[in-house]
This record gives C-alpha cells, structure tokens and sequence, in this order.
C-alpha cells in the first residue's frame, strides 16, 4: 500500500503541475488478500490498515489537488474473500468518491462489474470494450446532479493499527 502511493503521489503531482494528468489511472492496492498468518510476515490487520491507509493517501491526495471538481475516484475489491454471504455469493462493496458522488447513500440498485467498467467509459468517453460492457446498467445511482469540491475533501486518517506488526513464528 504505502510503497504504491508514494509512487503514485509522485508521478501524479508532476502530472498536475504539468498538467498532464491521464484521463484515467488504474492503481491496485493488493494488501487487503494479505499473508495470512504465515509466520514473520506482517499480519493480516496490519495489512489491511496499510491498504486502508495508502486508499485513504489516494483520496486524500486528489482531492486537494485542481482537478478534484472533475474527478471520480472507482474503488472495487478484485474479489469478495471469504465466499457466500446470507444474501448473495456476488456481493461486493463498490465505492464511487467524487465531488459528483450521491453523498451518503448506500445504492442496493444491483450493478455488475461490467457496470462499473460501463461508468468509467462513460466519464472517460471510451468506447465500449464489448457488448457485455455497453449492455450494462451505468451505476447512475451513485451519482448526483450536483457537485460540491471544497465540501468533499478528504484528509487521511492515520489507523491506530501498527503498519509494522508481524505474526509470530507460531502463527496458526
């Protein structure tokens, strides 16, 4: 999470002095899939807070910058982990942080990851990558007609979980 962000930060704030900001970056943040409890690696909380972290860097990062009135920050798990939920073996969180984002609403319209991947052509202007894509419902829920920059900065939280915690050598 970290070693991502500070690279990200550094080539996105040269992007914005020079203003050559792509319209659309893909970033991933593996740590939340985590060791387990593999013996003299870092735990599992210790992990996730890293990842939490270093998302929390990225919004906080953008969304002081000039470019936060239009931008739209996607975030999806690659996966939802440990299998079936009570509702559905396909849910998953998704999360839309923008000055644009319906602010404060949980969306239970069902969306797909074609979906997403429709929404980010549309707010980029790319064309369809197949008909799976350009058939999906844009997550036009998630969206207000109304944006607000100054009132949707974000600053990161540091977690209280040490980042540098490992599991011991008798680690289940």
């Amino acid at each position: 999470g970290q070693s991502r962000f500070n690279e990200f930060n550094s080539q996105f704030q040269g992007q914005v002095a020079a203003g050559t900001v792509p319209t659309f970056n893909y970033l991933i943040l593996p740590n939340d899939h985590t060791n387990g409890t593999t013996p003299n690696t870092y735990t599992p909380q210790a992990l996730v807070a890293d990842n939490d972290l270093a998302l929390g860097q990225i919004v906080d990062t953008i969304s002081h910058s000039s470019i936060w009135g239009s931008t739209a920050i996607v975030v999806v798990e690659d996966d939802s982990q440990d299998g079936a939920d009570h509702v559905d073996a396909h849910r998953m969180p998704a999360f839309i942080i923008s000055p644009w984002a319906n602010r404060g609403a949980a969306v239970h319209t069902r969306y797909d990851q074609y979906s997403m991947l429709h929404t980010i052509e549309l707010l980029t202007g790319l064309a369809p990558l197949s008909l799976n894509d350009a058939l999906a419902a844009p997550m036009y829920d998630a969206f207000s007609p109304t944006s607000d920059p100054a009132g949707t900065q974000y600053t990161a939280i540091q977690p209280t979980q040490p980042l540098n915690q490992v599991n011991g050598s008798t680690a289940a």
